[in-house]
């Protein structure tokens, strides 16, 4: 009886560690298969994710937009939390926003957005680079006027564009940075992704989803959320609205309004 009792626990102990084994290949199986279709990380992936925070010694934070909006799509939510704990913001705009002819209107909706996330004008720097050429821009000259504003600025967070994405303007800002970031090393550097194939995923508003970064990149490098209160959420729409020329080009609008997520997204290259 002894015997049959050990029998009878060893194959229950099997069968819970067999289903068990079923249960997590089935969980992989079905975000790879995810992640093939849709070319995006599955969102239950979002609860193993690290997050970023203030450690408390932060005072002054500096974010590089290479057009009017980028800055509110990639980190509107994390600029109002800096705001909120009394840490300096300065919004760095590289290009002039014209590459439609409406390069002037843009600025306009630029500083009505920054003003409705708590940004007075004296906290933007326009660069006036011109919209869609930087790769034609003197690099060193670029690297150069970057390193002044950082050197004179002094932050200890930059937010700026990744280096993978798919705007020549954007990967040019982002190489600059990097290459000024090795001599920078006490500032913590966290880059964003606007413009990826496929990404975000749906292109629509939809403020009940994370956001999630492309299967792709999944390990190029470390990726971190910020998560977003429904007040930080509610006020990123608003100032996403002011982008009325973006917004006009009925491809681009579920495009912007698809970053309006429960959380932003950024890495550390």
């Amino acid at each position: 009886m002894e015997n049959l009792a050990k029998i009878s626990f060893f194959r229950r102990y099997r069968f819970i560690a067999l289903s068990l084994l079923g249960i997590l290949l089935i969980y992989f199986l079905s975000n790879f298969i995810y992640s093939q279709i849709f070319k995006i990380v599955p969102e239950t992936a979002y609860y193993f994710m690290p997050s970023i925070g203030f450690s408390g010694k932060e005072k002054r934070v500096l974010v590089f937009s290479p057009h009017p909006d980028d800055e509110t799509l990639a980190s509107a939510g994390y600029i109002q939390a800096a705001l909120a704990r009394g840490i300096e913001v300065k919004i760095v705009l590289v290009t002039d926003g014209n590459r439609r002819g409406k390069g002037e209107k843009r600025k306009i909706e630029f500083q009505k957005a920054m003003s409705h996330l708590g940004l007075e004008n004296n906290n933007l720097a326009f660069l006036d680079y011109k919209d869609g050429y930087l790769k034609y821009s003197n690099q060193d000259d670029l690297v150069e006027v970057f390193s002044k504003i950082i050197i004179e600025f002094d932050p200890q967070v930059i937010i700026y564009p990744s280096r993978f994405d798919e705007h020549l303007d954007h990967r040019v800002v982002g190489l600059a940075i990097e290459k000024i970031s090795k001599d920078h090393r006490q500032i913590h550097k966290f880059a964003y992704l606007t413009h990826f194939s496929g990404y975000p995923y749906p292109r629509k508003l939809a403020q009940d989803r994370f956001l999630m970064e492309p299967a792709s990149l999944f390990f190029r490098c470390q990726w971190f959320k910020f998560p977003l209160t429904d007040d930080q959420q509610s006020k990123k729409l608003e100032a996403l609205k002011n982008y009325q020329v973006s917004l006009s080009y009925p491809r681009e609008s579920g495009y912007l309004f698809s970053f309006v997520r429960k959380n932003e997204l950024f890495c550390q290259e």
